[in-house]
């Protein structure tokens, strides 16, 4: 009797059980023949919602993924191109060396070369995360407006300083030859010597700055997020370029310098000339 009691106190727990299950969840019918099985609307709800908002994230982040990879592109062409023109633009440097100038050609082809690279890894990258570690590097590893750009205007300024040098020791030599012309026949040419000594020192000057400018900055590479490389870059370029204000203010004071000579050379012709006149008149 004890038994079938428990059996049945059993039986009437699991119909409980059963009956709860199906409440809470899905209502299964059907016969062990195969009928067919249905899933209760509240389910199904659940399901089909479920799966849009998986197909609505997929969409997203595709549609980000595809955004990020646009943008990249454009940045990476864009700095493919002013590589590009910084290279023409070194090949016509008149002062640099061969040797300078196909070092600067290659660190520049160098870049194009990584940089294009990249721009197949980005178009080809499946994963956000390796995208977005691929896109930030464009600017962390390359660095092509923060320090190539200006490390190649640096040395670009260093070579016009160069070509104002050859012009201005030029015109010095000529000027002196007039000088010295004039202190044969016995006109007092001190002040004239002077400030041939300044224009001297300041065309001196300003090749010693333009060539520390450019050496300070040739052999700087992309600081790839090191905080202290990039410390440095950023010291080493601002420090060139006062290097290339000094430069430039000594070819000023140059100008000024060959402007006074010439004027004091005009003025020292002209009254020869009035002397000589006034001779001939008596």
């Amino acid at each position: 009797m004890k038994k079938i009691l428990k059996t049945i106190a059993f039986s009437a727990a699991l119909v409980g059980a059963l009956s709860f299950a199906a409440t809470a969840s899905a209502e299964v019918t059907g016969s062990a023949s195969g009928a067919p099985i249905k899933v209760t609307s509240s389910v199904s709800t659940a399901v089909a919602r479920a799966a849009a908002r998986a197909a609505a994230v997929a969409s997203s982040t595709a549609a980000r993924e595809a955004a990020m990879q646009k943008r990249a592109d454009t940045e990476i062409q864009n700095r493919i191109t002013t590589l590009n023109s910084l290279g023409n633009r070194i090949s016509s440097m008149a002062k640099l060396s061969d040797s300078e100038k196909s070092g600067f050609s290659s660190e520049i082809q160098s870049e194009i070369g990584d940089l294009t690279s990249l721009q197949g890894n980005i178009s080809s990258d499946t994963s956000t995360t390796t995208l977005k570690a691929d896109a930030s590097s464009i600017t962390k590893a390359y660095r092509i407006y923060a320090l190539v750009v200006p490390q190649t205007s640096i040395v670009a300024a260093s070579d016009r300083i160069n070509t104002l040098v050859t012009s201005f020791t030029t015109i010095a030599t000529k000027i002196q030859a007039r000088i010295t012309a004039l202190q044969a026949t016995g006109v007092d040419v001190s002040s004239m010597t002077v400030t041939m000594g300044d224009l001297t020192a300041k065309v001196s000057d300003a090749t010693a700055q333009a060539a520390a400018a450019a050496s300070e900055v040739s052999n700087l590479v992309p600081d790839n997020g090191n905080q202290t490389t990039l410390v440095s870059n950023t010291s080493a370029l601002k420090d060139a370029r006062t290097k290339l204000q000094t430069a430039t203010k000594d070819l000023k004071t140059a100008r000024q310098d060959v402007e006074t000579v010439i004027k004091a050379i005009q003025t020292l012709a002209k009254s020869a000339k009035n002397s000589s006149a006034s001779t001939t008149a008596r």
